[in-house]
């Protein structure tokens, strides 16, 4: 709220988990549902989230090799 009105923040509509075949809807602020999440080593959990911020258009290679390991562990 700002000076007496609500700001009206546009919301990005969910998508679906990352690993194939999953068609779980997630919210836009995570890779994949939470079933496969824990199923990632630590390791590459903590390089996906170190690559995942919104509108992060520079290491977006570094982020979608990561995603694509932490994929391929699962």
């Amino acid at each position: 709220m700002k000076n007496g009105f609500i700001l009206h923040v546009p919301t990005r509509p969910p998508h679906k988990c990352a690993v194939p075949r999953c068609r779980q809807m997630i919210p836009v602020t995570v890779v994949m549902c939470r079933p496969h999440w824990l199923k990632v080593p630590q390791e590459l959990r903590e390089r996906v989230t170190f690559y995942h911020r919104p509108g992060n258009t520079v290491q977006f290679q570094e982020f979608d090799v990561a995603v694509r390991r932490a994929i391929a562990a699962i």
